[in-house]
């Protein structure tokens, strides 16, 4: 299709007759009936002019290159999407077992007991609906944070504490089952924290 062919099919498209499109750009509507006829060329900006009034880009209307449609965004995989309802569900299940032991314990022996033998349930819990990204690995931070601060009040056990000798006299054995579990933890989860970061650099 011509020049002219697409300015009388823009025109006709939205109902403009020859004249109220002449008397919008301000020419003679002989000069539209040229253009339609490709007897005439129209100007450069009477061009930009009908553009916009047809509601085209200014390529379209010379050329009759129509903009490419965006391709539309992919859908996130669907083992994504079971993973975030995964995610979701299991929050669901420790908030709810956080509201039950929180009130179990609070009838029973008072709201500090409540808050402390709730808080391990509600800390993992708020990571699952909050952490989209190694949600895992956040909840066992907040858990080994949150029982290292308990044995650190509650006991005075300390990780140091695996190379003190005293530890392994009679009695300690529980203190140092502890001490050595607090340590072997904590090893975990630096390894597990720090592999995705020493895979991805080996793979530069």
């Amino acid at each position: 299709m011509t020049l002219g062919g697409r300015i009388l099919e823009y025109r006709t498209a939205r109902g403009m007759s020859q004249l109220a499109l002449s008397e919008a750009l301000g020419v003679s509507r002989q000069s539209v009936s040229k253009w339609e006829t490709d007897a005439s060329v129209p100007e450069l900006d009477k061009l930009v002019a009908m553009s916009e009034m047809f509601g085209v880009s200014l390529d379209e209307l010379v050329r009759g290159v129509k903009p490419a449609a965006a391709e539309p965004e992919p859908a996130p995989p669907a083992e994504q999407q079971r993973s975030l309802e995964r995610r979701q569900i299991v929050g669901i299940i420790l908030l709810a077992a956080c509201a039950v032991v929180f009130i179990i314990f609070t009838l029973l022996a008072g709201p500090l007991n409540g808050i402390i033998y709730s808080s391990p349930f509600l800390l993992p819990g708020a990571i699952c609906m909050l952490v989209r990204r190694h949600t895992v690995l956040a909840a066992l931070w907040s858990l080994w944070l949150l029982f290292k601060a308990y044995f650190d009040f509650a006991t005075g056990i300390r990780i140091r504490w695996v190379l003190m000798p005293f530890l392994y006299g009679d009695g300690m054995f529980a203190h140092a089952l502890i001490a050595w579990a607090e340590l072997i933890s904590l090893l975990l989860l630096i390894f597990f924290t720090a592999r995705p970061l020493i895979i991805r650099k080996s793979h530069r």
